[in-house]
């Protein structure tokens, strides 16, 4: 059903129908027809098509060689995106041949060329030259893999108090990521408790970020059930986070937790949220073992009612996890 329906609509511009038929043409081992697909995303600095024709190339445990052309020539003409994922793709290598291609991308900007340019020099021991890149990762682009590579660095020198001070700030800049090393820190420093309080009374005050804050620390500590009402509580103050990661703690939710949590999400992300957050947001929970199920007749619905969105959603899903290709045309069809 991709390769049927997708091909008009990815040469109109729709950047997700061309992602779903460069995987099509992989499944195919056709790397010149996914490379051809995508290259126009991949042709500016904004643009991440570099790094999704990475990602489609070797998610599926394809030869890579044939795309470092593309990625070399791209960067060379000033493509950062397509710097990074070279790099990359090089990073095995652990060597000079990586290390270009990600100072490139890390110089013109891009946070996630900072941070794997961290890793690789870290892995070369080359600490100073690491613990600079990920502190450009994390606190010039914000980028959380260099906030946790930056923490994890100062953890192993035994600076305690700065990766505390690193994590605490990045956390409550980006509570989507960086919290996840917070609560592993503060227990380091025997301030886990005190902390936990803290974020605590400011949640129940009405502030969303610290409820997911406590969410995640609670998580760490192995207290599902506490953590998904942390959740629950910013989602109600009206943080997407906090609605996107409601049940994901847990593996004891009932039928009826399953639905209404469901429904918060749907409503939330496709009632008044942007159609790209809708996407990403259903896609990522119909894959979800817990709350999949209760997911999937909200998009019937939704597709039924003429929300085209859903319809691709529908679709994809049928084609990609039912196996079902004739439900999955009918959808994409609409």
């Amino acid at each position: 059903p991709v390769r049927k329906a997708c091909p008009a609509a990815c040469e109109a511009g729709h950047a997700e129908s061309c992602r779903a038929l460069a995987t099509a043409f992989v499944f195919d081992d056709d790397i010149a027809r996914a490379e051809a697909v995508l290259e126009p995303y991949c042709s500016t600095a904004t643009d991440v098509g570099c790094v999704w024709l990475l990602e489609v190339v070797t998610g599926f445990g394809t030869e890579i060689a044939a795309a470092q052309e593309l990625f070399e020539r791209l960067c060379t003409a000033g493509a950062p995106n397509a710097c990074l994922a070279l790099g990359r793709s090089r990073f095995e290598a652990r060597g000079p041949e990586a290390e270009a291609p990600l100072r490139t991308a890390c110089d013109a900007g891009l946070g996630e060329g900072c941070a794997h340019l961290g890793g690789l020099l870290l892995d070369q021991g080359r600490f100073a030259d690491a613990e600079a890149a990920y502190r450009l990762a994390c606190e010039d682009h914000e980028d959380p893999s260099g906030c946790a590579g930056l923490t994890a660095l100062l953890e192993d020198q035994g600076r305690t108090s700065e990766a505390l001070d690193v994590v605490t700030r990045a956390c409550e800049r980006n509570p989507s990521w960086d919290c996840r090393d917070l609560g592993r820190v503060l227990e380091a420093a025997g301030r886990f408790d005190e902390a936990l309080a803290s974020y605590r009374a400011v949640c129940e005050s009405g502030e969303p970020v610290p409820c997911l804050i406590v969410a995640q620390l609670l998580h760490s500590a192995g207290r599902f059930a506490e953590s998904d009402d942390a959740n629950r509580r910013a989602c109600e103050l009206g943080h997407s986070l906090g609605c996107a990661w409601l049940g994901g703690t847990r593996s004891d939710l009932g039928e009826e937790s399953r639905r209404r949590d469901a429904q918060v999400l749907y409503d939330h992300y496709c009632g008044t949220g942007s159609r790209r957050s809708c996407v990403e947001t259903v896609r990522a929970v119909l894959e979800h073992p817990q709350l999949g199920p209760a997911m999937l007749p909200l998009v019937k619905s939704g597709c039924l009612g003429g929300n085209v969105d859903a319809c691709w959603l529908l679709g994809e899903y049928y084609d990609v996890h039912a196996d079902d290709p004739v439900a999955a045309e009918a959808a994409l069809r609409v």
